[in-house]
C-alpha cells in the first residue's frame, strides 16, 4: 500500500501556509534585569491563535484535496485457467461387447434389463460424468473406427456434444481401429484453432489397434506440442459379443479383448495416465481420478486498487473550519466580557 498524489505541484501552496503558521515572534524582556521575567503564555497554542492554527490545518486539507491523493494497494488473485479437452471415442465393433462378472449367470438366459452395459454405453456414461465436472473447459468429441470423424469441435456448449454422443452407434461406421490416425486428427484440430491453453485428450477404447502407424509414436509427437493424453480402457478379458446364430442372437466370446498394454503405452508416451473401467461400479472412483488429472492449472493475476482520498480531505477541511469558527466565536465572547 502506498500514497500517491496525482497533482503534486499544488503542494507549493503549502509554503505560504507555513509562513502563516509560524509568524515571527519577538520575546519581551523586563527593563529591570534583576527582576525575574513573568511567564508568558505559549503564543503558538494561545486561545487567540489556536483557532487560526486550526483554520490553517483546514486550508492544508484543501490543498491536499486539490493534489488528488490516493492509496494504491496491489493484490494477487489466484485464478484457474480453463483448458481444452478432446474425447477420442472408439466406435469399433468390439465396443458393443459386454463384460459380465464372473459370478453372473449365463447372459443368454438373462433378460436385456439384467445385462451389464456394453463397453460403448460405459464410455458414453463416462464422458457425460466428466463433462459435468468440467463445466468451464472447452470440450470436443472425435470418434474413430475404420475412419475418424469430428463429431463436435471443442466448445463450451457441452449440451451439443452430449446430444450427438447419445446418437452414436458402432454400426454407423466402417469397422476397424485406427488409433494413430485419430490422434493425428486431434493434433490437426488444435493446430487450426490456435491458442495457448492447456490441452488434454482422453482416449476411450478397448485398445485393439488395427492401424499401420504406431499410436505410441503419435502420442509422443503430441506430447512434444504440449498435448497430454490420458487413456481409459473399457472392458475386460472375458468380453462377450452378440452374434447371429441358427437359433437367434447369442452372446459369445469375442476374438479381441481389452488390450491394456497398448493403452498404457499410449498414455505413457503422451505424458498422461492409464485408467480402466469394466463395470459400472468401478466407474465413479475411476472418473474421480481422471477429473483430478484434468484440474486446470492455477495462474496468479495481479491487480491494483485505487482509492481516492480527496473526499476524506474535503470532509476534514470542513470539520476543521467549523471547529475554528466555533473557537473564534468563543474567544470573541470572552474578550467582550473582559
Amino acid at each position: 500500500m502506498r500514497l500517491v498524489l496525482d497533482q503534486p505541484l499544488f503542494l507549493l501552496l503549502m509554503l505560504p501556509l507555513a509562513l502563516l503558521a509560524f509568524p515571527r515572534v519577538s520575546a519581551a524582556f523586563p527593563y529591570n534585569l534583576d527582576e525575574k521575567p513573568k511567564s508568558l503564555p505559549h503564543r503558538f497554542l494561545h486561545p487567540a491563535r489556536l483557532w487560526r492554527l486550526i483554520l490553517l490545518l483546514a486550508a492544508l486539507c484543501l490543498v491536499l484535496a486539490i493534489c488528488d491523493p490516493a492509496l494504491l494497494q496491489q493484490g494477487k488473485n489466484v485464478q484457474a485457467a480453463p483448458g481444452e479437452l478432446l474425447f477420442i471415442l472408439d466406435l469399433s465393433g468390439s465396443m458393443q461387447a459386454i463384460d459380465p462378472e464372473a459370478e453372473m449367470d449365463d447372459p443368454n438366459s438373462l433378460p436385456a434389463a439384467k445385462l451389464p452395459p456394453t463397453r460403448l454405453q460405459l464410455a458414453k456414461q463416462s464422458i457425460a460424468v466428466l463433462l459435468a465436472k468440467q463445466l468451464d473447459c472447452k470440450a470436443g468429441l472425435l470418434v474413430f473406427a475404420g475412419e475418424c470423424f469430428l463429431v463436435c469441435p471443442p466448445s463450451r456448449y457441452h449440451n451439443i456434444l452430449l446430444e450427438r454422443l447419445h446418437s452414436l452407434q458402432s454400426d454407423h461406421f466402417i469397422d476397424g481401429t485406427i488409433t494413430a490416425t485419430a490422434l493425428q486428427a486431434a493434433q490437426e484440430i488444435w493446430q487450426n484453432s490456435g491458442g495457448t491453453t492447456e490441452r488434454s485428450i482422453i482416449l476411450i477404447s478397448d485398445g485393439a489397434d488395427h492401424g499401420d502407424i504406431n499410436p505410441a509414436e503419435t502420442a509422443q509427437e503430441l506430447a512434444r506440442h504440449g498435448i497430454t493424453i490420458h487413456c481409459l480402457g473399457i472392458g475386460g478379458e472375458n468380453g462377450l459379443h452378440q452374434v447371429n446364430t441358427d437359433t437367434g442372437q447369442r452372446w459369445q466370446a469375442i476374438a479381441e479383448n481389452l488390450d491394456a498394454a497398448c493403452l498404457q503405452e499410449i498414455a505413457g508416451s503422451g505424458g498422461g495416465r492409464y485408467f480402466h473401467v469394466s463395470q459400472t461400479a468401478e466407474m465413479l472412483p475411476v472418473l474421480k481420478s481422471i477429473n483430478h488429472e484434468l484440474t486446470p492449472q492455477f495462474a496468479e493475476a495481479y491487480h491494483t486498487t485505487h482509492k481516492s482520498l480527496m473526499p476524506h480531505c474535503i470532509v476534514a477541511a470542513l470539520l476543521l473550519c467549523a471547529l475554528s469558527a466555533k473557537m473564534h466565536q468563543k474567544h470573541t465572547l470572552l474578550q467582550t466580557r473582559k
